[in-house]
């Protein structure tokens, strides 16, 4: 019985997922499936995940292929092959160490019946060096959703309940092809809560044309789903420091969108203060618009 689901997205990454099986034909527990979306790949991807298959690994691999699209509609597109209790999103630049599915099992053997609907290992580039430590191991509802980017604005191994997972399913904007991946968290921040496991389980390395290095001129690149993201952080349980960055973001972005003031204004989550810094908004737009040579 697979009891883990882990799900790569990749695009073009052939080279990157030979290392990743790798990592995972060493796991001590093969109580687990690998799902790979290709999101439009147009290298020997799918040759690759067909010897994979051939080698028989222990585990079941499954291999959808999907027009691209980015990571997030990636990620939607794994869940009705998702057969786990549990789901881990393992990029194609990622290993696993060798006893991270048993660990994970093992963690969530202490809340079966509970709210916790993560819990959250350690990413590093090694397993002496995290990219960042839980400061507090259980942490509480409300705590969550006030705080929730000073206590989880690193990249961590996060290992969610399946059917949280897919409760939250990302928005998908036309013609754009990311979305942050904080927009299904700030919904699962409101209903529930989490637990640090301060372990790395999860070896990364950062690609220089992956999204993680892809930076600001990406993200300008996809305007929606950067005010859709950025308008989340404006309700009145984030601190005003976190409400006041955000509402100029979703300003500044609603200009890359061209979105018409009515409805910037109309579709915000905190009005007054989206007005209050329309002025702020626009002098970033600019500023962004010259440093990032855009055409809009």
């Amino acid at each position: 019985m697979e009891l883990l689901s882990i799900v790569t997205p990749s695009y073009n990454r052939g080279a990157y997922l030979k290392r990743c099986f790798a990592s995972l034909c060493g796991q001590t527990d093969p109580r687990f499936e690998w799902i790979i979306v290709d999101d439009g790949s147009t290298d020997e991807t799918a040759e690759l995940v067909r010897g994979f298959q051939r080698e028989r690994p222990e585990f079941p691999i499954r291999y959808l292929y999907k027009e691209n699209g980015g990571k997030h509609t990636a990620l939607n597109a794994s869940h009705p092959l998702i057969t786990g209790s549990y789901v881990l999103v393992l990029d194609s630049d990622d290993q696993l160490i060798p006893t991270a599915v048993a660990e994970i099992l093992s963690g969530w053997a202490g809340f079966e019946r509970n709210t916790v609907g993560v819990l959250v290992f350690l990413k590093g580039f090694s397993v002496n060096d995290p990219f960042a430590v839980g400061k507090q191991e259980y942490v509480p509802l409300d705590m969550y959703r006030k705080h929730f980017r000073a206590i989880h604005s690193r990249d961590f191994c996060d290992v969610f309940r399946a059917e949280v997972f897919k409760r939250y399913p990302y928005p998908v904007f036309p013609g754009e092809a990311f979305l942050s991946e904080c927009v299904p968290w700030n919904l699962m921040a409101q209903t529930l809560q989490l637990v640090y496991i301060n372990k790395v389980l999860c070896l990364a390395q950062y690609l220089d044309d992956g999204l993680t290095r892809s930076g600001r001129a990406m993200r300008i690149r996809v305007p929606v789903g950067g005010m859709y993201a950025s308008n989340q952080f404006t309700y009145r349980h984030f601190p005003l420091p976190l409400r006041l960055k955000n509402s100029l973001l979703y300003n500044c972005y609603s200009y890359f969108a061209k979105a018409p003031v009515k409805k910037v204004l109309k579709e915000a989550n905190a009005p007054a203060l989206t007005l209050l810094t329309r002025p702020g908004g626009w002098f970033i737009y600019h500023f962004w618009k010259k440093k990032y040579g855009t055409k809009n």
